[in-house]
């Protein structure tokens, strides 16, 4: 009691130790195929972090085997693994951001709250001028609908108006686009 040395806090290794597991054999006991891309994982881990690989694993039970892989229709090989790395680390990789929308998307299938806000999150601090609009009218035009995304969008356009309009896509679209577009830059 009389020691006045403080205890140093404990380093945060168990996201350290988790992506060692991240696609990795050592102990996998499910295996995913994405378009013919496989990737390796754990179900404890999986049901732990989702809803939905939760119910799939309880569903299916014993049935699931690391020697046949469950095919994931819709899902695109270059998303999979950003999901699968947050699954292990709770954290989005930064060169995600291509692919931050179908990112959403998949958060949401597999009712991964903290992804779909990293997703926003990365939208927010990696939106481009060149494609604001298209990922605008993804965003808008693709169930389901993410919300935060189309207003990170509009305020981003808000906040760049004079370069936005002034871009070769915003001049390419249709009038009734335009026209809506414009009332919610300026209403934001």
């Amino acid at each position: 009691m009389g020691d006045s040395k403080a205890i140093p806090p404990a380093p945060d290794d168990i996201t350290n130790d988790l992506v060692k597991l991240f696609n990795s054999s050592m102990l996998s006991d499910i295996q995913f195929d994405v378009n013919g891309v496989k990737f390796l994982a754990h179900k404890a881990i999986l049901c732990v972090r989702s809803e939905y690989f939760r119910a799939m694993i309880h569903f299916e039970g014993n049935a699931l085997q690391a020697q046949s892989p469950i095919k994931l229709k819709d899902v695109e090989p270059g998303v999979f693994p950003v999901v699968l790395h947050y699954v292990y680390t709770n954290r989005i990789r930064t060169q995600c951001s291509p692919h931050v929308l179908p990112v959403w998307r998949l958060a949401d299938r597999f009712s991964m709250d903290g992804l779909k806000a990293l997703s926003v999150l990365q939208l927010s601090t990696s939106l481009p001028i060149d494609n604001v609009i298209d990922i605008y009218l993804k965003v808008i035009h693709a169930l389901p609908v993410s919300d935060n995304m189309k207003d990170v969008c509009e305020l981003f356009m808000q906040n760049h108006m004079v370069e936005v309009v002034r871009h070769r896509t915003f001049m390419s679209l249709n009038k009734q686009l335009v026209a809506e577009l414009t009332r919610e830059m300026v209403s934001k």
